[in-house]
């Protein structure tokens, strides 16, 4: 992947609750030139915060899950492009972090070897990720594989809770995500279940004409 140079830094919001850790990241993106580094109290107590930050969450022991982080600082900060640091994790499952809003992953034994260029990359629009996990993610959310006729009797709110269980998140979860209660999504499933005349949400998992919803989710 090649390296996108900038005349302003990028800056770089570090999401990190294990302080040598953070300390670590902060370290390793301040030698670097053209990286502005934040922790995150600065930049959210910024008086004129960036337009466009780099949101780095490290998701080892993180009290707040994922899917509430890129909730809450979609909302916060509409344009910010998430990376994010984890544990060796299988290409289904980056997959389904990219479709829930994160633009690029990182092992945590790749990032001494790999941040900056991450970071440079999601910051002009790229997404870091292997060539296999790409593949996997355009066939996920190809218009190609919807039917007009899903299109016409599900509801937007349907179609989006669909395409959340059919990557495989559980009631609590999209409930996070579309800012609901549990027992909202629990109501939206029965009606789906009823129109589509299935019988729970397994059926719903195999269905690969439902239409993709990922644009608004976060907006």
């Amino acid at each position: 992947m090649h390296e996108v140079r900038r005349s302003c830094p990028l800056t770089v919001c570090v999401i990190e609750q294990n302080v040598i850790a953070a300390e670590y990241l902060f370290q390793l993106l301040a030698n670097t030139p053209d990286i502005r580094p934040l922790r995150l109290e600065e930049c959210l107590k910024s008086d004129a915060p960036p337009s466009r930050p780099v949101f780095l969450i490290d998701n080892w022991e993180l009290s707040i899950p994922v899917t509430q982080w890129t909730m809450r600082l979609a909302r916060r900060y509409p344009e910010a492009h998430l990376l994010l640091l984890d544990r060796e994790k299988s290409s289904s499952e980056i997959v389904r972090m990219l479709s829930l809003g994160i633009q690029g992953y990182i092992e945590h034994r790749e990032v001494s070897r790999t941040l900056p260029d991450a970071v440079r990359a999601i910051a002009s629009g790229r997404i870091w990720a292997s060539s296999e996990v790409l593949q996997m993610y355009v066939r996920c959310t190809a218009p190609a594989t919807r039917r007009q006729v899903v299109e016409e009797t599900a509801t937007p709110r349907e179609a989006q809770i669909i395409e959340l269980v059919r990557r495989r998140l559980s009631n609590k979860e999209i409930a996070a995500i579309l800012n609901v209660q549990e027992s909202t999504i629990k109501f939206h499933l029965s009606n789906i279940f009823s129109k589509f005349r299935v019988t729970g949400r397994h059926a719903l998992h195999k269905k690969d004409e439902i239409p993709s919803e990922w644009t608004k989710l976060l907006a």
